[in-house]
């Protein structure tokens, strides 16, 4: 009997590892269609700006500072808003959801089995050093870039 809830536990440990794949795969994809159109055609171009945005950036001026005693240190005057970073840390963010959410699901056997005092542990143990989501995040702030790549070069001119 024990071992078959050991095996029990197995798959369920099994299906939130598909699980978590599959939605790390698809939420880079998400962020990738926003970046770069998927071609099936070897021969064009498979990298290119997408049609369709996934954010909206302003470009933002501040006010240049009379008071040359005041000077403040050199600050860009122009600038967009978000920020690439506040960009980033909000593409990341559902990547760091799923982290908690994975390590929130604890194995099934102590529910089981009952009678026996057994030990509650996560089912599918997870951090942002994993492969799967090191990848993950690597990929996300690599598509983040070079979506503002283009954006950066127009702010570069000013």
């Amino acid at each position: 009997m024990r071992r078959f809830f050991k095996r029990v536990d197995l798959i369920f440990r099994e299906s939130v590892k598909s699980l978590t794949e599959h939605n790390i795969k698809t939420w880079v994809n998400c962020c990738r269609n926003f970046v770069m159109e998927q071609t099936e055609d070897l021969s064009k171009p498979a990298w290119r700006t997408s049609e369709k945005p996934l954010i909206q950036i302003e470009i933002k001026t501040k006010e240049r500072n009379q008071d040359r005693k005041k000077r403040e240190p050199d600050t860009e005057l122009i600038y967009f808003e978000p920020s690439e970073d506040t960009i980033l840390k909000k593409l990341k963010e559902p990547l760091t959801w799923l982290i908690q959410g994975t390590n929130s699901f604890e194995n099934t056997e102590p529910d089981i089995v009952n009678m026996v005092n057994l030990e509650r542990k996560v089912s599918f143990p997870v951090d942002e050093k994993m492969p799967m989501f090191a990848k993950a995040f690597e990929d996300v702030e690599y598509y983040v870039n070079e979506g503002l790549k283009k954006p950066l070069e127009i702010l570069g001119k000013f």
